[in-house]
């Protein structure tokens, strides 16, 4: 349902008063680049294309002389950084932004999934199990009260459906495959109620609280918010810690370094909890940064930009029904103005509505999130917006590229026909198809990750899932299971009170200890690591010998001030099988952050 008759919504613990107060005490300059012009703006050039009530209905921008319109700018630069932080994950390697690539149309343009609606594979997370703490214990030096580091001991996942895009999203009343999040977005530490002013046309709100409690998004697994786990790990981190300062965007580079819990401090106030970093907060921040993802400049909304075959192609899509579910009106008619529909709401290319298309085949539906049952088969139709920067379609992501979604609803897929285009489209009425699918559809500035689709890099980028090429050295020296392997995905943090690293093909239930030196070397068979070594206690492999996850308290090796410096790890396992009785892993380099 999309948001035409949204309601008035208040900002819970927010005000003009509020802002003006925090700001003078801040000790901080925020940044000066003016967000207005990003949707809500009546004089931007494009503010015919998509809806604007009137402001303050639906508008998530007030007009700049609203004595509040500084704190949402302010908002929405928080939520930028908080969507682009991968610290926000179990083990920062998994932003937001992972999963909702602009360059992949705002889906995750990885692959790695075992097959369509998989739930283990990669890439993925490494679940943060609160309930069964395997393992962790303190190196020598840990700083009295340091606090216990929550463990993580499973194999990575994956979704079971394909990330759908956050551009646009704010229009919608519900989000989600299946209407998960939204209307209202609610107080979970208090049953449910909805939170005051979010009772309507909260979707984005909703929808943020979900990924970090997830155990196949974020990694957060039986941690619920309530437990303040989540929301302690983030307030103590610098903003975009792990970014390059380089890439940092220029509208959000005035946070980076800033701790999150001043931030939050400074802009929403102290909070009862003693922590100002809040669910609702991170919830409200981010979501008034997704209300700024409008790609309202696709060929296909300006005349003086489509061309005939994109126009013909339109007008296919038309009288094969298409529109029926990628419209709101049924029949999109463009604007005499020459810019949008002259139903403003038809410029989502979706109705928001959930429909059954007959995929995934049967045996392979999704099981219900909440129950585990299996799924209702429908889904919420997708915009065509971006299409063309995808490489997974349909919420099983079972098609990779354009032209075999096109054949799919063409009837040239003997296994899979649909009667869509009845009759088939001609040669040449693909290739118009073709091209609006992925020109006339396409924001350029989406394609190009230019403002406001631009974006900090992110640290796991340079990482494969389980280690990469670039961190990861040597040889490993085999035992009973093979050559047993180190994950390295997780940064090495300066100053952070714990170290993270992984272990996997080691012998079942063998005795096994982690170690990390300021020197690579060759000491010994096996050694990877050489000078003086910081060895951890012993810990022991899980007994079925897959990935066993430690969360080890230890600020790196005892010293801070190391950022820039690397430092070299590597897994022990005591293993009688081979010849000097242990089998190691390969070395690993870190970069300290």
């Amino acid at each position: 349902m999309t948001t035409r008759n949204r309601a008035q919504r208040g900002l819970s613990l927010a005000s003009g008063v509020l802002f003006a107060a925090s700001l003078a005490s801040a000790q901080v300059t925020p940044g000066t680049v003016h967000q207005g012009e990003l949707v809500g703006d009546p004089s931007s050039p494009f503010a015919g294309v998509f809806p604007y009530p009137s402001s303050p209905y639906g508008n998530p921008f007030w007009e700049p002389s609203h004595p509040d319109f500084g704190f949402v700018e302010r908002q929405v630069m928080l939520g930028k950084a908080l969507f682009w932080d991968e610290q926000l994950s179990s083990d920062s390697t998994m932003a937001c932004g992972t999963c909702h690539a602009m360059t992949a149309g705002g889906t995750d343009g990885r692959v790695g999934a075992f097959a369509p609606n998989a739930k283990f594979g990669s890439p993925g997370m490494f679940p943060q199990d609160g309930a069964q703490r395997y393992f962790f214990e303190g190196f020598n030096g840990v700083p009295a009260g340091a606090p216990p580091a929550p463990v993580e001991n499973k194999m990575k996942r994956v979704t079971e459906l394909t990330a759908p895009s956050m551009i646009n999203a704010v229009y919608f009343n519900k989000l989600f495959w299946q209407h998960r999040a939204g209307p209202e977005f609610n107080d979970m530490n208090s049953g449910g109620s909805p939170l005051p002013g979010f009772s309507d046309f909260a979707a984005p709100e909703s929808l943020i609280a979900f990924p970090p409690v997830s155990p196949t998004e974020m990694g957060h697994d039986d941690i619920a918010w309530a437990t303040g786990q989540i929301q302690y790990k983030l307030a103590k981190s610098e903003i975009l810690r792990l970014a390059t300062p380089s890439s940092v965007p220029p509208d959000i580079a005035w946070l980076q370094g800033q701790r999150y819990d001043d931030i939050f401090n400074w802009l929403y106030g102290s909070d009862p909890s003693g922590n100002p970093v809040t669910r609702e907060r991170i919830s409200m921040s981010i979501a008034q940064y997704m209300r700024t993802l409008i790609s309202d400049k696709a060929p296909v909304f300006h005349e003086s930009l489509i061309t005939e075959r994109e126009r013909h192609a339109m007008e296919l899509l038309e009288v094969n029904g298409c529109f029926r579910c990628h419209s709101s009106s049924g029949s999109p008619q463009f604007d005499p103005s020459g810019a949008g529909f002259v139903d403003k709401f038809d410029a989502l290319f979706s109705d928001g509505q959930l429909h059954d298309i007959g995929l995934p085949p049967p045996g392979d539906v999704a099981t219900d999130p909440v129950t585990g049952n299996p799924a209702a088969p429908e889904m919420k139709t997708p915009s065509f917006l971006n299409m063309g920067l995808r490489n997974r379609f349909f919420h099983s992501g079972q098609f990779t590229d354009v032209p075999t979604l096109l054949a799919f609803y063409n009837q040239e897929l003997p296994d899979q026909p649909r009667n869509v285009f009845n009759p088939p489209l001609t040669p040449d009425e693909k290739d118009a198809m073709l091209e609006l699918w992925t020109h006339g559809f396409t924001d350029p500035r989406v394609a190009n990750e230019t403002f406001p689709f631009d974006r900090p890099d992110l640290h796991s980028e340079r990482l494969t899932a389980m280690g990469s090429l670039e961190n990861r050295y040597g040889t490993p020296f085999g035992g009973a299971m093979g050559r047993p392997q180190i994950i390295s995905t997780p940064p090495a943090t300066d100053g952070e009170p714990w170290f993270k690293s992984g272990l996997a093909n080691a012998r079942p239930s063998a005795p096994t200890r982690f170690a990390l030196s300021m020197t690579p070397g060759s000491p010994a068979p096996g050694f990877l690591i050489g000078g003086s070594i910081n060895w951890s206690p012993g810990m022991t492999v899980q007994p079925d010998g897959m990935a066993t996850w430690w969360e080890m308290n230890m600020p790196l090796l005892g010293i801070t001030g190391m950022a820039g410096s690397s430092v070299y790890g590597q897994w022990f396992i005591w293993d009688g099988s081979t010849p000097q009785g242990y089998a190691t892993t390969r070395g690993a380099r870190y970069i300290v952050q």
